[in-house]
């Protein structure tokens, strides 16, 4: 298998998630939402993004558990969008994604994904509905396929379970007892995948 043709291999050691055998939907997933962002994903962009997406011989995630580390402003939101709109408009993926104890951090997450796909009618048709009150931000699609965007606490995942995909923002922040309240949505899916990006931890405060 190899790396899409104009992804330049940075000067260090890589190595894809044991068993992975196939980069095919990530690569769609970039060409997807480069369609509808009208952005161009970088090189570095498009390798994290076939390194979450690598996927075994049966169409498993290859690697279950995620991790980005990079300043702020630099591009992980791209990413993980990439992976979001392909979850929900060709998987039907059921998605929590956690931010740390603000609620202007889920509105703006919430508004990145938005903005894309309210600009696209084609997109907008599949939208059933929309919540975006404070502390239920959410988007439905009519596949099944809908995105959640609650802040960290101690009981951060009630109410939502049998997760596809759990996106952990702002990971520095991620205590061990928010971790604990939200992972365990993932145990009752069969194919689940944990995304975890932010920027360098914090001291002693960090589970991530």
């Amino acid at each position: 298998m190899n790396w899409p043709s104009d992804v330049s291999p940075p000067p260090r050691i890589l190595s894809l998630p044991p068993g992975a055998e196939s980069l095919d939907e990530a690569e769609a997933a970039i060409e997807l939402w480069e369609h509808y962002s009208g952005k161009t994903a970088d090189p570095s962009q498009r390798l994290v993004v076939c390194m979450m997406m690598a996927q075994q011989a049966d169409g498993r995630w290859a690697a279950a558990t995620t991790g980005r580390e990079m300043p702020r402003q630099n591009g992980k939101g791209d990413e993980v969008e990439i992976v979001e709109l392909w979850g929900l408009v060709q998987r039907g993926e059921a998605i929590l994604h956690t931010v740390h104890d603000a609620v202007m951090l889920a509105s703006q997450a919430q508004q990145r994904l938005l903005s894309v796909v309210e600009n696209a009618p084609d997109l907008r048709k599949k939208v059933k509905r929309t919540w975006r009150g404070t502390g239920q931000q959410m988007i439905e699609f009519r596949n099944g396929g809908v995105i959640w965007y609650r802040t960290r606490t101690g009981g951060g995942g009630r109410g939502v379970d049998d997760i596809d995909r759990l996106v952990v923002d702002e990971a520095q922040h991620a205590t061990e007892e928010q971790m604990a309240a939200v992972a365990p949505t993932l145990l009752a899916n069969s194919n689940p995948q944990l995304n975890a990006m932010g920027t360098s931890a914090v001291g002693s405060l960090s589970a991530w």
